[in-house]
């Protein structure tokens, strides 16, 4: 009967031994220190996950070919003038006119915004926005002017752009879109000229009118005019305002025409 008590003794210890393991997986399931070393481990791919949200936001930021957030046909991806129209070259230099432009609002994107109308004496021009784009750009316009008292000053009807500071020795050029109406006869001619100031905001009086050479408009559509006598600052000059205007010797009813895409370029 020894053999059988001791096989007993023998599977008692190795039940015990089971509940011992048992009961210890229970404790370490417990543990703390052991359910944090868990945690850490489940952490990791959070952080990818985290990693994940870094390249989802970076593919935002990359615009998608195509996608074009100011419909001017560039890309944004390419666009050099958010919100602006990056197809307007009137002086062909293979770069957008915003990119080089010292007029502010030069194409009408914000209305008559640093726009003026033209007086002298008692003649009167006034200038409106139009929605009329020369590239029929739909987030831009045009100034639509219109000489209201033709019997003076030969029947020109102008406008004056933004402030333009400058350092003495500086050279600059003018183009600009333009459109008049057809059937008003011969001969209206576009004059560009600067009125400069002795101060660097045009509020000193102007020193001095420095008109380009006169220049024959074509009657309907936009069409590009260019100043092409390039202004250069005399020692006294701060700042400038371009001018443009239309002239008509002889003519008895108001002169009107349309005005876009204004470049004042810095000449090197």
């Amino acid at each position: 009967m020894r053999p059988n008590a001791t096989l007993i003794a023998l599977l008692s210890l190795a039940s015990c031994q089971t509940d011992l393991n048992v009961s210890k997986g229970q404790d370490d399931t417990d543990n703390p220190d052991v359910v944090d070393t868990d945690v850490a481990e489940t952490d990791t791919p959070d952080t990818d996950v985290v990693d994940t949200a870094t390249v989802d936001t970076d593919v935002a930021d990359t615009d998608v070919p195509g996608d074009d957030r100011d419909h001017d046909t560039v890309p944004n991806r390419d666009d050099v003038c958010d919100g602006q129209d990056d197809r307007v070259d009137l002086n062909a230099d293979a770069t957008p006119d915003c990119a080089q432009n010292l007029l502010s609002n030069g194409q009408v994107t914000t209305g008559l915004t640093g726009w003026a109308d033209e007086r002298i004496g008692s003649n009167l021009s006034t200038a409106t926005f139009s929605t009329d784009d020369a590239s029929a750009w739909p987030y831009s316009g045009s100034l639509h002017v219109v000489n209201e008292t033709a019997a003076n000053m030969a029947n020109a009807s102008g406008v004056y752009g933004a402030c333009v500071a400058a350092n003495p020795g500086d050279s600059f050029d003018v183009w600009y879109h333009y459109t008049v109406p057809t059937g008003g006869g011969d001969g209206p001619q576009f004059i560009t000229s600067f009125d400069v100031y002795t101060d660097s905001v045009c509020g000193a009086t102007a020193a001095s009118t420095t008109p380009g050479p006169p220049a024959t408009t074509i009657g309907g559509g936009w069409h590009v005019m260019h100043m092409g006598s390039p202004i250069t600052m005399w020692p006294q000059w701060r700042s400038f305002r371009v001018r443009i205007e239309l002239y008509k010797p002889g003519m008895t009813a108001p002169l009107t025409f349309g005005l876009d895409d204004v470049l004042v370029l810095g000449l090197q």
